[in-house]
């Protein structure tokens, strides 16, 4: 009976040791990941500061762009369609 719980007692303390290995080398793998994570965001960082080393904030921009885009519309719109025809003002000439 002794020996039972002996064995026991050894075959759990091998079972915890082993579960603390894989959680440690869990552990080792996911602070791997988040090491290459950050410094694949510092480089693009760096990239993008050696390419234009201002923050801007390009939610006016975009808006700005819109309502810009949305005028040029309009006027196109409201300009009278002309047609290119042969009837127009311009003489006929052998070349096309």
């Amino acid at each position: 009976m002794m020996e039972m719980q002996a064995k026991i007692e050894e075959e759990r303390k091998a079972l915890e040791a082993k579960l603390d290995m894989e959680e440690e080398e869990k552990n080792k793998a996911k602070a791997e990941l988040e090491k290459r994570e950050n410094d694949l965001l510092k480089a693009q960082f760096r990239r993008a500061k050696h390419v234009w080393p201002f923050e801007v904030d390009l939610s006016s921009v975009y808006l700005a762009y819109t309502e810009e885009s949305m005028r040029q519309s309009l006027m196109k719109q409201e300009r009278p369609r002309t047609s290119k025809s042969s009837k127009s003002g311009r003489p006929k000439t052998g070349r096309r």
